[in-house]
């Protein structure tokens, strides 16, 4: 009985001096996905090579039926396990396992406007951050075509210079 106590006390010690944050979020938008991600990146705005490196830094995930609708995430409770002290969250979407596009609304590590974040589990969040603005990812292919095109114009330009 005594260990058992012990163990209880441990685990509401644990959950009570535990410093994650609480993020309420939710994604309404017109793209096609089939699942989402919120993300935390250092910048005020996300950029798509940013987003597509490395895809921020995971914080929460949203698929599956019930989950994510035709047009939107229905509003979920996500944890961010890191203490931060600078940054912002986003929210990124995916079709087919690939990012197709990723929020320029952002929400600030330390909002106080939204009531979206909070540190205490006996007092969530009673406001969702809902993105309102996307910028699409390019798709790998044309992203490839650019750069080739831009090689090749480099490279047709120092021919040009080197025969002057």
């Amino acid at each position: 009985m005594k260990k058992l106590l012990l163990v209880g006390l441990l685990c509401a010690g644990g959950a009570l001096t535990s410093q994650a944050v609480l993020i309420h979020w939710s994604a309404e938008t017109t793209e096609s996905f089939d699942a989402a991600n919120l993300v935390w990146i250092a910048d005020t705005t996300p950029t798509a090579p940013e987003i597509t490196a490395a895809f921020g830094t995971y914080v929460d995930s949203a698929t599956g039926a019930g989950i994510v609708s035709g047009s939107g995430v229905y509003t979920r409770l996500g944890t961010d396990s890191t203490e931060r002290s600078s940054g912002y969250y986003c929210v990124v979407l995916f079709n087919g396992g690939s990012a197709v596009a990723y929020s320029t609304t952002v929400l600030a590590w330390n909002d106080t406007a939204l009531n979206a974040i909070g540190n205490d589990p006996f007092n969530p969040p009673t406001g969702t951050f809902t993105p309102t603005s996307w910028q699409p990812v390019p798709e790998p292919c044309s992203l490839s075509l650019m750069c080739l095109g831009a090689a090749a114009i480099a490279i047709r330009r120092r021919r040009r210079k080197l025969a002057a």
